[in-house]
């Protein structure tokens, strides 16, 4: 079991990223079936076939394409089969339309997160649900449209609370080990391009990082220091009824 799950520590960096789909994906199968739910930022629609159950909407600026100067890139990215194509802080349906949304790893893409989040409020219906994910702590990714690195427990518990939510769980994932393994993984494609010794010296260098921090991640705990660097927020918001709000 320990080398099983040592090498899924060395080979599969993106351990966090299937750790977060877990909770996205369970918080989507106890939606109720035959409800709408609207997919702010859908990008490429990777929740889509976890919506069967429910009447899927896809929303997205469909302005990034995948490339770009700086930070990490995707290389290709297709919004083609995006069904409304808007502002996140502004989409054109009336308040109260959906049962349910999902902003999974878009706040950080936006110039204007609290109004997003308004946007959410004034889109959902009364007990409506909206699944959130935002990173922490990230390098630059899908620039130029990138503009935050990261969100705290603390701005929803903030703004939640200001704009109307009731917070119904709000968590973090990842630690001081998971910081140094995305931080080494994501510096690879820059060490592709270097040259001679200098070239040889990173990559020795990033993997021998990554093999002590998948041992320590292992043995002493992947949530060291969680409260100083945690990597990801995962956050699930309802929207009051009438009656609440009384």
């Amino acid at each position: 079991m320990f080398v099983r799950k040592f090498f899924l520590t060395i080979f599969k960096p993106n351990l966090l990223e299937i750790e977060r789909h877990k909770w996205i994906k369970k918080n989507i199968k106890l939606l109720q079936e035959d409800g709408s739910i609207l997919d702010i930022g859908a990008g490429e629609q990777i929740f889509k076939d976890f919506c069967k159950h429910l009447k899927y909407t896809s929303q997205d600026l469909c302005e990034y394409d995948g490339t770009g100067k700086e930070g990490l890139q995707t290389g290709k990215w297709d919004t083609s089969n995006i069904d409304i194509i808007s502002d996140a802080i502004s989409i054109p349906v009336e308040s109260n339309s959906f049962d349910n949304i999902l902003c999974t790893e878009v706040l950080e893409h936006t110039a204007h997160p609290i109004k997003v989040l308004e946007e959410i409020y004034r889109i959902l219906k009364p007990e409506g649900y909206a699944i959130i994910t935002v990173p922490s702590m990230s390098m630059t990714h899908f620039a130029p449209y990138f503009y935050y690195s990261g969100f705290s427990k603390y701005f929803f518990k903030y703004h939640s609370n200001e704009i109307g939510f009731k917070i119904q769980e709000i968590k973090n994932i990842g630690g001081a080990f998971d910081l140094i393994f995305t931080i080494a993984t994501g510096i690879r494609p820059a060490i592709k391009n270097q040259k001679g010794l200098k070239r040889i010296i990173l990559i020795s260098t990033t993997y021998f990082i990554l093999f002590l921090t998948g041992i320590l991640r292992i043995t002493v705990g992947k949530l060291i220091a969680q409260d100083t660097v945690s990597i990801s927020t995962l956050v699930l918001l309802r929207k009051p009824d009438n009656k609440e709000l009384l």
